[in-house]
């Protein structure tokens, strides 16, 4: 049994997510390199059908980059919540925003800043992978969303890992390293199966499900690295053994480097896309 089964098993057992490692250096990265997740979230926002003059809740907000382009879709910020544990990032999403937009630091698993029924819809882009209460999550979002409201979410699959995971345990399962444990920064992953499970008992009826590949071109190896450590907010490779980790880094930008092409360093990943509706 994997650490990811293990998990859905006994998810009291899972791994820790490390919410004190986040920097200013961290978030500004993120904000500047986040294309993949804000191109998933426009995808998911266009699916979901918001419109002009509806309430929207951005539950991982970040930087707020999706929360922006869908303000300009309800045509008022003020239109627009956004919730993310993250200081740095919500002062970064703050910025862009602007003081009319409903940015608080919060967590997924409790929403009691928000009334209930009082969003159109609610949305969970590239972050549902990081909660650890997933179900608590979803019964919150139930609660604030109104009837007929939609929920959507995208997130990495369990049963499909993505390549710079399996990049990362390749490098970890041979010598000079293989005496490391290999622990999983993405330790809240669910599959298909599971996610529509959790939101039935959420009382949210599915309506749409697909799981997507995307392959990612990037500029360089570093640029690679950069984008893992931010996007986990510190938690890519946090528990390597500190005199090991350039080693176990350098080795990692030599499997990156053998992928290049012409085009840049092309890395494949899946995200799983669902849509459902409080009834």
């Amino acid at each position: 049994m994997t650490v990811l089964e293990s998990f859905e098993a006994n998810p009291g057992k899972a791994p820790a997510v490390n919410l004190s490692l986040d920097s200013a250096d961290l978030a500004e990265t993120y904000d500047a390199l986040s294309d993949l997740q804000f191109g998933n979230g426009r995808q998911l926002v266009a699916e979901l059908g918001i419109q002009k003059g509806q309430r929207v809740l951005d539950v991982g907000a970040g930087t707020g980059r999706l929360a922006e382009h869908v303000a300009s879709i309800v045509g008022d910020p003020a239109l627009v919540a956004g919730i993310d544990p993250l200081p740095l990032r919500i002062a970064l999403a703050k910025r862009r925003l602007g003081p009319r937009a409903e940015l608080v630091v919060g967590v997924a698993e409790d929403l009691s800043k928000f009334g209930s029924q009082s969003f159109d819809h609610v949305y969970f882009n590239a972050v549902y992978h990081w909660l650890p209460d997933q179900p608590a999550a979803l019964r919150e979002a139930a609660r604030v969303l109104k009837r007929g409201g939609r929920l959507g979410i995208t997130t990495g699959d369990r049963e499909r890992s993505n390549q710079v995971q399996r990049i990362t345990e390749k490098v970890l399962s041979k010598p000079p390293f293989a005496d490391i444990p290999v622990r999983d920064w993405l330790p809240y992953r669910v599959s298909v199966p599971t996610l529509k499970h959790q939101l039935h008992d959420a009382g949210l009826t599915p309506r749409a499900f697909s799981v997507r590949q995307f392959t990612d071109y990037f500029a360089s190896a570093k640029e690679v690295l950069a984008f893992s450590a931010s996007s986990s907010f510190g938690n890519f490779l946090r528990e390597l053994p500190p005199k090991r980790v350039g080693a176990i880094r350098a080795e990692i930008v030599a499997q990156l480097e053998e992928l290049r092409t012409q085009h840049g360093i092309p890395l494949e990943r899946h995200t799983i896309f669902a849509v459902a509706e409080k009834i």
